[in-house]
């Protein structure tokens, strides 16, 4: 596998939370954990659009590598990510809710194009991240995820912990701050810890919050993405989310 084809791999593994398992009937503790989520699931729901740019670091087997990054998305989980060298794009991915398109701009792999519904790398990168939470982590929002029961913790520091069961072997546990915005989230697969994931809020100038760092450690890989910027409510060509070979 190509050096150029690894680093976008991981950067979309850096990017997010959730799993693929879905109960059409989740079941709750009568703790307010319920509304909690739904509380979480509406944050930032008035974003339709987004547009951003960051610097990604990727840390695997002792390596360190870093780039540049830029994005663009549209809800709901339409989404587009670069690799910059010196500004102009080197690797591009593209998703337009149904087709998930990678384009190597020096030809260091093939062309690739998959239609698959919100996408997961587990199989590739060990980690159960999907694009949907890419596109709401990037979007100043924490995606929790389908579960099968759930329910909410308050510590003895008075901070809430939300305990989501995603399956029968799997807890996802959900770590908000004073304000009710996610600073750590975590994934255990049969009581072994699968990632962590830690959020630093920041104010914006419009008096609203997103993410400026995003980082993840995985069993056998880290990466941390700080973000410099994000713009909301932009226009977005409709052919953004769509690569060409």
């Amino acid at each position: 596998m190509t050096a150029a084809r690894l680093i976008l791999i991981f950067t979309l593994a850096l990017l997010i939370t959730g799993c693929s398992l879905f109960t059409p009937t989740p079941r709750f503790t009568e703790d307010g954990a319920h509304e909690e989520i739904e509380r979480l699931e509406s944050l930032r729901k008035e974003v339709q659009t987004f547009r951003g740019s960051g610097t990604m670091v990727l840390v695997q087997k002792g390596e360190r590598q870093r780039f540049r990054m830029a994005w663009v998305g549209e809800a709901p989980n339409h989404l587009r990510m670069e690799i910059l060298a010196a500004g102009t794009p080197v690797e591009s991915l593209a998703y337009d809710g149904k087709k998930l398109m990678f384009r190597s701009q020096t030809k260091a792999h093939p062309f690739y194009t998959d239609t698959v519904k919100n996408p997961s790398l587990e199989t590739i990168t060990g980690v159960p991240l999907t694009l949907s939470d890419i596109h709401a982590l990037l979007s100043g929002r924490f995606a929790v995820g389908s579960f099968k029961r759930a329910r909410l913790i308050i510590q003895k520091n008075n901070l809430p912990l939300l305990v989501t069961r995603p399956g029968w072997s799997r807890i996802k546990r959900i770590q908000l701050d004073s304000h009710g915005r996610v600073t750590k989230a975590s994934l255990l697969s049969g009581g072994t810890p699968t990632y962590t994931l830690e959020l630093t809020p920041q104010k914006s100038e419009e008096n609203t919050f997103w993410y400026k760092k995003v980082k993840v450690n995985g069993q056998d890989n880290q990466a941390t993405l700080t973000i410099d910027r994000v713009t909301t409510g932009i226009e977005v060509p409709h052919n953004a989310f769509i690569l060409t070979p």
